[in-house]
């Protein structure tokens, strides 16, 4: 019997992996236009690999620049205030701008006058064979269709119609060129509105004379004919009406912009215009700084110091997005990557030492230790297991580093010094005991003794911490324990 250290161990095997690597790839296609290194070159942390063409974009940047200084300019000239040249051009703008609006106020009236027509030949001329009384109050349909409640509608629906031409009619006789704005915003209005009652009693028509029941082909298509006429003219009249409208609230909003800018040419430059100006000077930067970061995604750098080991491009070729173009591993930066089953992960810690071997290096045992544990599970054939990474220590000869490597690895999880240890075969089980046949001196014969065991070392060591003392012996029974 003697002391001795023993050691508690995890065995596994793993595989030698540069501690950085990178796969890089344009986000967008384009045109290589530089390769700056090889297969196997060592660059440094941002050397340029690859570089894609940025021509266009290069003139794009030029633009913005442009911009930026043009926007520059402009906050000076804010700063400086308004010159009265630049008062009297504003009050040129604003004029043309109220000439602008006055004109299109003044050609309501022929829109309208036009509008009402084209409706009138519409609704007395072309729609006239399908209504019987088409003025009066029992208007009615010139023929039967299949579905009582359309005629009912299709007949109210002409009828309001009269009552519409008759409200319109008056109102366009109430205007004239001297008419006030609203008065003849009102009557553009009426027009759409109206416009637009008539276009419903033109579809409704074509439903009565999709439905009828006693008309004949050529009768059925001849109103359909004079119908779609009418409703090209009704259509034609509504959008001129609805750009009348649109371009009436467009100048409208040009002379309040120009009376304000006005307004604020006499008033001085105030602290929140040029605040505003600033804010646009920010943006134009802005732009050219997002241009500059497009041009940049062309190029490919190094993002740190390495040896190439994948350069998948040629000049003039065109590559496509997030296809691997260069590959990278860091120099001389190795560690070991590793799964370790679920039995054992409990005992493996951040910062278990860990004994290395190199298959590539019989004979050469190399110092780590653990520095990650993967808190998720990798599932191998089924089994559950844990990826850990192990860190070479600082004394380890680089040059015998190689990513691929097989590495055998004892992680060392307990370790006990200056402890009584006995060979693992001098131990035998026997009712739910553990037993040594230690040597009796005073009879000169081996007896059976009760021993409590610790740590069972990695080397066939077995730790006593009862029944057996320092200097006694002990048989060896040639029985191991599992």
């Amino acid at each position: 019997m003697k002391r001795g250290t023993i050691r508690e161990t995890v065995n596994i095997t793993g595989i030698v992996k540069p501690v950085q690597d990178a796969q890089l790839a344009f986000e967008k296609t384009g045109k290589v236009v530089a390769v700056n290194s090889a297969v196997g070159k060592k660059v440094q942390a941002g050397t340029v690999v690859v570089s894609l063409d940025t021509s266009e974009l290069q003139a794009q940047l030029l633009e913005t620049e442009g911009n930026v200084e043009t926007q520059l300019a402009r906050l000076s000239e804010l700063k400086r205030g308004a010159r009265p040249e630049d008062i009297e051009a504003k009050e040129a703008e604003l004029a043309k701008a109220s000439q602008d609006l006055t004109n299109l106020y003044q050609g309501i009236k022929d829109i309208v006058a036009n509008a009402l027509l084209q409706t009138e030949d519409a609704v007395r001329k072309q729609l006239n064979p399908l209504f019987n009384n088409d003025d009066e109050l029992n208007v009615q349909l010139s023929f039967s269709i299949s579905n009582s409640q359309l005629k009912i509608d299709v007949e109210k629906k002409r009828k309001n119609v009269t009552d519409v031409l008759r409200n319109w009619n008056e109102t366009l006789s109430d205007i004239s060129l001297v008419s006030n704005t609203s008065t003849l915003e009102e009557a553009l209005l009426l027009t759409q509105e109206s416009l637009r009652e008539v276009s419903d009693l033109l579809s409704l028509s074509t439903q009565a004379i999709n439905t009828s029941i006693n008309l004949s082909t050529d009768t059925s298509d001849t109103y359909k004919s004079v119908v779609s006429t009418a409703r090209t003219n009704i259509n034609t009249s509504l959008s001129s009406v609805n750009s009348q409208i649109q371009s009436l609230s467009s100048q409208k909003f040009v002379v309040k912009r120009v009376e304000n800018e006005l307004a604020l040419k006499k008033a001085g430059t105030s602290q929140e215009e040029l605040a505003a100006q600033e804010a646009v000077v920010k943006q134009a930067r802005a732009k050219s700084q997002a241009i500059r970061a497009q041009i940049e995604k062309l190029v490919l750098r190094a993002p740190f110091a390495g040896t190439i080991t994948l350069l998948e491009a040629k000049i003039g070729e065109i590559v496509s997005p997030n296809i691997t173009i260069v590959s990278l591993i860091s120099e001389n930066q190795m560690e070991i990557e590793a799964n370790v089953p679920e039995v054992d992960i409990g005992a493996v810690t951040i910062g278990s030492p860990v004994i290395i071997t190199l298959d590539a290096y019989p004979g050469e045992i190399l110092n780590g230790k653990v520095v990650s544990i993967d808190p998720a599970e990798t599932i191998i054939d089924g089994v559950t297991n844990f990826k850990i990474k192990v860190a070479f220590d600082a004394q380890t000869k680089k040059e015998l580093l190689r990513s691929g490597l097989t590495a055998n690895l004892g992680i060392i999880t307990q370790e006990k010094n200056d402890v009584i240890v006995v060979p693992q075969y001098a131990l035998f089980e026997k009712e739910g005991k553990m037993f040594a046949n230690r040597f009796n001196s005073s009879t000169e014969t081996y007896e059976e003794v009760v021993v409590t065991t610790g740590l069972r070392g990695e080397d066939g060591l077995v730790e006593i911490t009862e029944g057996l003392e320092v200097g006694q012996e002990v048989a060896n029974v040639g029985i191991k324990i599992n």
